[in-house]
């Protein structure tokens, strides 16, 4: 199986071989007593299945050649025309009056001063 993970036919194993790693791993759960949810070690066994049997064609069709795609055509592009923002007509600004002229008063005399 890591063969073909790791796409290196060199690491493969034979027959004789499995029988060995798998003896050994049994060898290893006699000594360490572990209680595992059934549930759970059947969500895992299919994990691992999944990953066995779809993992190695999903690296296959990563490492499969992409056709190239077409260089977008670079040059001078249109542009909108932008324009103003349509407002309502603004209203005049007020007269700006002093207060005699406001009240039609006359300015007061200081007398000559």
């Amino acid at each position: 199986m890591g063969a073909q993970i790791l796409s290196i036919p060199e690491m493969e194993l034979d027959q004789t071989e499995a029988a060995k790693l798998a003896a050994s791993f049994k060898n290893v759960a006699k000594y360490y007593n572990v209680a595992v949810d059934p549930k759970k070690l059947a969500l895992f066994e299919l994990s691992t299945t999944v990953g066995a049997i779809y993992l190695p064609r999903v690296i296959a069709v990563m490492k499969k050649p992409r056709e190239p795609k077409e260089p977008k055509q670079v040059g001078p592009q249109l542009v909108p025309k932008a324009t103003a923002p349509q407002t309502a007509p603004q209203p005049p600004a007020p007269k700006l009056e002093t207060p005699s002229q406001m009240w039609a008063e006359s300015p007061v005399d200081m007398g000559g001063i």
